[in-house]
């Protein structure tokens, strides 16, 4: 059942499985978001006079969840139960200020980490969202940054304007780097690299990318070596064909080039939820106001991480909801929101409760 909300919440897809035969099999047809997920809905407490614009990323701490702003340079600490424990605004280019906010993370030693891209710098919280450490790191995170081992991985510029995956020490100095999945030049796929993206995801042991445009993931271990590679035929997945240079120019250019994205899909996410399970996310993108374009969540994607092998394919998500991040669950504001409750799927009741619940063996 669906219902809807007249505020903001957040909500949490706690994905579960059983270890009963069967259980674990690829569907062959779409999966229902409530059969294989028990949701848990948090308000998130809101001051009247600082209210957040929208969500942009969201990571777990140890106290609760950390929250940015989408769009302006501001960042929340929530507690368990949603309420605010602390607030830090700051927009400007001088020491821990923000132009944008385009990555979040936890550092290995649980202190609150931010990208600000625009400016090619890194912030370090103490708790309380105090500020304390600013790095410039060479070369630069282009937003996405994840805690790896004892340090990080984000994704960088190249110099040959591709996007690489770096490795860098818990404080900010390279260590590796690898090219991030391409299929080609700009020449061979004119309009692919103005929307296309990297996704990063970091494991224990090992990191996994993606390029959005095409259902293929890489995996890197902890020295930089690329140790597999796997192209998916996945069930649904539309992939993007490649349009002529010029072919969204002219009168009828923009009608073209609304066509064009509705004919295919991307994955818009890669999620690691309690360290044992890939989520992919997947999109669609559409033209927005001002030239902008933006990529609605349709549906998710599971895999085992331990050896990439399919649990469920193609799992809808309810109209308007989007994916924000990953911890213990898989996190994310929605429009219209499940009612929770226990799925059916050979669970204890006490099942229900996160902290009890089974993941896929």
């Amino acid at each position: 059942m669906i219902r809807k909300s007249t505020s903001a919440p957040f909500l949490l897809l706690v994905l579960i499985g059983c270890d009963q035969p069967g259980a674990a099999e690829v569907s062959d047809a779409s999966a229902a978001l409530d059969q294989i997920t028990s949701s848990t809905v948090r308000e998130l407490e809101e001051p009247p006079e600082h209210p957040l614009g929208d969500i942009g990323f969201v990571v777990e701490t140890e106290a609760g969840l950390a929250v940015s702003d989408a769009l302006g340079p501001e960042l929340r600490l929530y507690g368990t139960e949603g309420e605010l424990r602390a607030r830090y605004h700051a927009f400007g280019e001088g020491p821990f200020e923000f132009v944008r906010i385009g990555g979040l993370a936890v550092a290995p030693d649980g202190r609150l980490t931010v990208v600000d891209p625009r400016q090619g710098r890194v912030t370090v919280f103490e708790s309380g969202l105090t500020p304390d450490t600013l790095f410039s790191p060479r070369p630069p995170p282009r937003g996405l940054v994840h805690g790896f081992q004892d340090g990080f991985v984000a994704a960088t510029s190249g110099g040959d304007r591709r996007t690489r995956l770096s490795k860098l020490s818990g404080d900010w100095a390279y260590q590796w780097s690898v090219p991030a999945p391409s299929p080609g030049s700009i020449s061979e796929y004119p309009y692919w690299g103005s929307l296309a993206r990297t996704l990063v995801a970091a494991g224990a042991e090992e990191v996994l990318m993606a390029y959005s445009f095409l259902y293929t993931i890489s995996v890197v271990d902890a020295d930089g070596a690329l140790t597999d590679s796997v192209r998916f035929e996945a069930p649904g997945f539309r992939e993007a064909s490649v349009p002529e240079a010029g072919e969204f120019s002219g009168l009828a250019g923009q009608d073209a080039l609304d066509r064009w994205l509705a004919s295919f899909d991307v994955i818009s996410r890669l999620d690691i939820v309690a360290d044992s399970l890939l989520v992919v996310t997947r999109g669609r993108i559409r033209s927005g106001s001002s030239s902008r374009f933006i990529t609605d969540d349709t549906a998710i994607d599971v895999f085992r991480l331990e050896d990439l092998s399919p649990i469920w394919w193609n799992v809808q998500l309810p109209e308007g909801s989007r994916v924000v991040g990953a911890g213990d669950r898989l996190h994310g504001p929605y429009n219209s929101v499940y009612d929770s409750r226990c799925p059916s799927l050979g669970s204890t009741p006490s099942a229900c409760d996160a902290s009890a619940i089974q993941m896929p063996s």
